[in-house]
């Protein structure tokens, strides 16, 4: 992860980033991806309410193996 010092997290996934953003985007979490900046391994996370952060949280939940 990179330094931040704005209202969003830069999270490098470890691979294409677009298949989680798909994935989350279907659970109704919105992310951007870092594609078009060269980085294709990465989402931009924006930090929202408690609520928000939780169901972003609950979406990874259950997309582990």
């Amino acid at each position: 992860m990179a330094p931040s010092q704005a209202n969003f997290l830069l999270v490098d996934v470890g691979a294409d980033a677009s298949a989680l953003e798909q994935a989350l985007l279907a659970r109704g979490v919105v992310l951007r991806p870092m594609a078009a900046y060269g980085l294709p391994q990465s989402l931009r996370i924006s930090i929202g309410s408690d609520a928000d952060n939780a169901r972003l949280l609950a979406a990874l939940d259950t997309l582990r193996p």
